[in-house]
């Protein structure tokens, strides 16, 4: 067992709902029933943080971003509590309500706002 998980253990035998990214930005753990259904990207693999520092403001260095790595998309930016973490909206270009039926216009928007969160990827 590793650190991580026995301080996620000791954590949650305490009470405490966990969400613990690992070194390569993957999402590590989140404590069972923390907003894992399809509405949300926690339980997608291709997940994953990375830093976004705001050059405009130095206190912020450490803010994380969260990116989807089989569309090479930015998902949502700015993310500075681990609750933030968890609470990220499918977008709706997402691989899998590509497959399902969307009108025509939720197409267009969703064309549309994957060419702007794929130049906000790197």
């Amino acid at each position: 067992m590793t650190e991580m998980q026995k301080e996620i253990q000791k954590m949650e035998a305490a009470g405490l709902d966990v969400v613990a990214v690992d070194a390569d930005g993957k999402l590590a753990h989140v404590t069972g029933g923390i907003n894992q259904n399809t509405e949300f990207c926690d339980s997608c693999s291709f997940l994953a943080f990375r830093r976004d520092p705001d050059p405009y403001d130095w206190f912020h260095d450490n803010d994380q971003k969260a990116v989807c790595e089989k569309m090479k998309a930015m998902i949502a930016g700015a993310l500075e509590k681990p609750s933030e973490m968890v609470n990220i909206s499918t977008p709706l270009w997402c691989p899998r309500l590509l497959k399902c039926s969307l009108t025509e216009e939720e197409e267009k928007k969703a064309k549309e706002r994957l060419s702007f969160d794929r130049s906000r990827y790197e």
